[in-house]
């Protein structure tokens, strides 16, 4: 009688902490979710979670729906779910896929994001006009890789034959972030049209850099590019009249700084 008490006393003990160590759940509200261990719950700021597989997640709290202790039970229900075959509400757990995307206080965030740049620009076509260029640009960051913008700016033309002159480019701004790293390169491209007294044409401006993440949020880019940038320059005939239009480059290699948030 002894041993049969003590045995069902171990096997009540096994099955205790069996169930406390198992993974917490967290539920996110883009229907994934994560399974692991929680490191940190800062309220109403950010959760932090080690996967089963070592890996550590960092999301703010406004982007977990729920979380579970446990990993059997079901997701809250919510009115858009539908009844499984199995007779609960919402998804199992064995449902869900892992995040789609790993987060870290450096991550860019799904949201408004805005662009600071400056740059000087050194002519290598056809006139010699070095430039220097203010642009901005905010547009939506669909995720921690890419975002898409619309911008504008100003460019101040000097020459060592010309005099100086001001145009004003407008565009649309793709970038692709490769990594949510505090370091991560991107590609940029700024691509439309610049209006100006002396200067007016296509205005198109790949380039590739590194963003230093400094806080979360907002970080410092460095950046090398080209920018292509066409002019409209009037045919005229003998007697002063436009008979056509030519459209010379004058391209040039561009540096620049900016600051992204």
């Amino acid at each position: 009688m002894k041993k049969l008490i003590l045995l069902t006393l171990l096997i009540f003990v096994g099955v205790s902490l069996s169930a406390q160590d198992l993974p917490e759940i967290v539920y996110l509200k883009n229907g994934n979710l994560i399974r692991g261990e929680i490191i940190q719950i800062i309220p109403d700021k950010s959760l932090e979670i080690r996967s089963k597989d070592g890996k550590v997640y960092v999301y703010d709290m406004d982007e977990v729906l729920s979380i579970e202790k446990n990993a059997a039970a079901a997701p809250p229900r919510r009115c858009n779910d539908r009844r499984t075959s199995s007779g609960h509400y919402g998804r199992h757990a064995e449902e869900f896929s892992e995040p789609m995307y790993s987060s870290n206080e450096y991550s860019l965030h799904e949201g408004y994001r805005g662009m600071f740049d400056l740059g000087y620009s050194v002519s290598v076509d056809v006139a010699e006009l070095n430039r220097l260029e203010f642009t901005t640009s905010h547009g939506y960051q669909f995720n921690p890789y890419l975002f898409l913008g619309v911008g504008g700016g100003v460019s101040f033309y000097h020459g060592n034959d010309s005099e100086s002159t001001v145009s004003f480019p407008i565009f649309i701004n793709p970038r692709i972030d490769f990594n949510t790293g505090k370091i991560s390169p991107f590609i940029d491209l700024k691509g439309g049209y610049t209006l100006g007294e002396d200067v007016e044409g296509l205005y198109l401006s790949p380039s590739i850099g590194a963003r230093c993440a400094i806080t979360t949020g907002t970080a410092i880019n460095f950046s090398m590019g080209y920018t292509l940038q066409q002019l409209e320059v009037p045919v005229l005939n003998e007697y002063g009249r436009k008979i056509d239009s030519s459209h010379p480059n004058i391209g040039a290699i561009t540096i620049k700084i900016g600051f992204d948030f």
